[in-house]
């Protein structure tokens, strides 16, 4: 089996002129043409570009086979592989496969490898009636000739006007390839490309100037300043896009051209200036110009001021961070927004004036805008401060919805539900900027004009709670089966005292006994256990996220209910949304 199998195989031996071989085993059968293409796949060398000699001479029909050249009796086969663009050439004279021909030429990648007869007749497919033909050969023509050959280039120049924008943008590449640094007709020529209509030509166009020409050439910032008044807005892109690669970041003329742009009506044209400031570097001349663009009466202008002001402004320049701090109070949030953006790229650890202006900006209603002033804040403060800061802002984040009208502990639990009622549900303190006194209600077992005033008094020690004192409960007296009626349950004044004292009474670790319930209670740690207010602590609980309303529910919360052998008839809980404390 394995000798039969031998038989039906062709050992081919291919030596380059490197001194390289490759062992080859074909099946029996194989023809020329095949080994051309397995050549080209293991040696990468194109089709048209080999050249095989054997003992008995050269291998040129493709349709022959292999096992014709073979010794007498052998299944051996010795092949010398030349590289050389004469067949490519050849194939060109004759019109045969001019596609092929090119491409092969192309990735050969020759230099002059076809002498002046390759380059002659890759020239004459400049003018062929296919488009693709003509294409392969100004690409071709971008491996073949020699970089400076200005013949060549002047054929090239010619695609530049090509019905077909593919050619046209083959041509702009090969020009990129045979023209020499700053080579000014070059230069004018491409720039002009800056106006086609296509949008691959265009952005060919700004790859190649930005290859051709130096930093600062004249000749280029010239030609590509012209296309900057165009009518058409992707012409006026294009051509700043190649300007903030070529203009140095001191040409006063290049920025002011720059910041004329910033006032465009399109957005696409703004952008790409931002861009072109980016690519140009931080530059003083460019941050005193575009200082007087942020008091712009055109809200887009700007925006897109501030964001190219802080690519070409340094780090730690005073002036230049206040006139950004100054664009913090913009009437436009977008505006503000690029200033915190602008912020973010200037500021450096320590800058208490950006701290201080930023910090205003933590509780707006845009959560973006908060977002970004946060991570302005965690830059500039450190570490621990930047907590201390946060803690502040959530603690005092609740007087500004519901008011900063405070009450002391120690008043009465009508008091204390008439406040809560007052601030938390009817908004009525929101108005109100520092705590004033409460008025008491007058239900009938309380005071009458007597005011409430604060008074000096120690910090509130942890001590037991009183015995809850309760009525003995009336007989209730059912009217209907389905609906029994709950008995009313009088509770102390000192349990609601209890429930509102400061937080140590409610301290997880007081040695308190539990009140009215036995159930331990789990508290977590949230941030407003580090203040000693009733507010703070309120504050957090009506923000917090609301639960589902439940579908039955007592009258009484569970660890309210004092009296749970009679069940009351199911009623809507009004605190259902309050946390569990």
């Amino acid at each position: 089996m394995d000798a039969k199998s031998q038989c039906n195989k062709c050992h081919v031996v291919v030596s380059l002129i490197s001194g390289h071989v490759r062992e080859l085993d074909v099946v029996e059968g194989t023809t020329v043409g095949d080994l051309r293409v397995i050549l080209a796949d293991v040696c990468n060398v194109p089709i048209l570009c080999q050249r095989l000699l054997v003992d008995a001479g050269e291998l040129i029909e493709d349709w022959e086979s292999l096992r014709a050249f073979c010794q007498a009796d052998t299944t051996s086969l010795a092949v010398m592989l030349l590289v050389t663009p004469t067949r490519a050439i050849e194939s060109l004279e004759s019109g045969i496969t001019p596609n092929q021909a090119l491409c092969d030429l192309a990735q050969l990648g020759l230099k002059l490898g076809g002498g002046n007869v390759g380059i002659k007749e890759v020239t004459k497919c400049l003018e062929n009636e296919e488009p693709l033909t003509r294409r392969y050969a100004v690409e071709a023509l971008g491996v073949v000739a020699e970089e400076g050959d200005m013949v060549t280039l002047e054929r090239v120049l010619e695609r530049l006007d090509d019905v077909i924008p593919r050619v046209r943008q083959s041509a702009i590449g090969t020009t990129a390839l045979l023209a020499a640094t700053d080579e000014e007709v070059a230069i004018v020529a491409v720039a002009a490309c800056l106006a086609d209509s296509q949008e691959e030509v265009r952005s060919a166009a700004v790859r190649a100037l930005s290859l051709m020409a130096t930093k600062g050439n004249a000749a280029a910032v010239a030609a590509v300043t012209l296309h900057l008044s165009s009518c058409t807005w992707y012409v006026r892109e294009a051509a700043v896009q190649t300007l903030g690669m070529l203009a140095c970041n001191h040409d006063a003329a290049s920025i002011l051209a720059l910041c004329v742009c910033l006032l465009d009506k399109n957005s696409r044209v703004r952008d790409a200036t931002v861009e072109a400031f980016k690519a140009m570097g931080k530059s003083e001349e460019a941050t005193n110009m575009l200082s007087k663009l942020l008091t712009c009466e055109e809200w887009h202008v700007r925006s897109a001021a501030i964001e190219a002001f802080a690519a070409v402004a340094r780090k730690c320049d005073s002036l230049a961070i206040s006139l950004v701090i100054g664009c913090l109070d913009d009437e436009v949030l977008h505006v503000r927004i690029a200033a915190l953006e602008a912020l973010k790229e200037l500021a450096t650890e320590g800058d208490t004036a950006i701290a201080d202006a930023v910090s205003k900006l933590v509780t707006q209603p845009d959560e973006y805008l908060r977002s970004v002033a946060l991570e302005v804040l965690a830059k500039v403060l450190k570490e621990d401060e930047f907590e201390r800061q946060m803690t502040m802002m959530q603690t005092t984040g609740g007087n500004s919805k519901y008011g900063a009208k405070k009450i002391e502990p120690d008043v009465s639990k009508e008091q204390k539900q008439w406040y809560v009622v007052e601030k938390y549900e009817k908004l009525s303190f929101v108005s109100e900027q520092c705590p004033v006194p409460c008025p008491a209600p007058c239900p009938a077992h309380a005071k009458t004009g007597v005011e409430v005033a604060r008074v000096d008094r120690a910090k509130p020690a942890v001590r037991k709670a009183p015995v809850v004192a309760t009525q003995p409960m009336k007989p209730c007296v059912q009217t209907s089966m389905a609906a029994p009626i709950a008995c009313a349950a009088v509770i102390s004044d000192s349990w609601f005292d209890d429930f509102f004292k400061d937080e140590e009474v409610c301290c997880t670790n007081s040695t308190v006994p539990l009140k009215l319930t036995e159930t331990p209670v789990v508290k977590s740690a949230p941030f407003y256990e580090t203040t000693n207010s009733l507010d703070a602590f309120l504050d957090v609980a009506l923000t917090a996220e609301a639960k589902p309303t439940p579908a039955c529910i007592s009258a009484y919360p569970a660890n309210l209910d004092l009296f749970q052998k009679v069940h009351p008839a199911p009623a809507a809980d009004p605190f259902f949304d309050w946390p569990e404390f």
